[in-house]
């Protein structure tokens, strides 16, 4: 699936950023960001099985405020961090709840437009910085 045949499909919107998930722990996934503030992730297998693009397996809606600039997973597949011309930075945590291929997302911001970082340890700690996020990648040995 190439950001043409994504172009394709009727989302309502242009095709932003798109990323896979190689990991060899959790089923491949797809996930793209569109101009209509919509991040959509596909199981990967039922995409090459045939499966339609039409029919995500998640819709994370207004997953920023403004158009989303990049995305990765995580290399366990399990986590999405999105990076928007808003200025934000979010992490989503997704996961298969019915083990089917169907999945679910959590939200945890962790840095939001204004600069100030979410509580996302334990403790709730978090650090006020006024960075402008555009990029995105995860440490390969996936370390925190």
């Amino acid at each position: 699936a190439t950001s043409s045949t994504l172009a394709r499909h009727k989302f309502g919107s242009e095709c932003f950023a798109a990323t896979f998930s190689s990991s060899q722990e959790e089923a491949p996934k797809f996930a793209a960001s569109f101009g209509d503030l919509c991040t959509r992730v596909w199981d990967l297998n039922s995409i090459i099985k045939g499966s339609e693009l039409s029919a995500p397996a998640l819709e994370i809606q207004n997953s920023v405020e403004l158009g989303p600039v990049d995305l990765k997973f995580n290399s366990k597949g399990d986590r999405l961090a999105l990076t928007s011309i808003d200025n934000s930075l979010k992490l989503y945590s997704i996961f298969d709840q019915t083990g089917d291929g169907s999945t679910l997302a959590s939200t945890l911001e962790i840095m939001t437009q204004s600069g100030q970082v979410q509580p996302s340890g334990p403790n709730g700690d978090g650090v006020k910085e006024a960075p402008m996020p555009w990029k995105v990648s995860f440490n390969p040995k996936n370390e925190q």
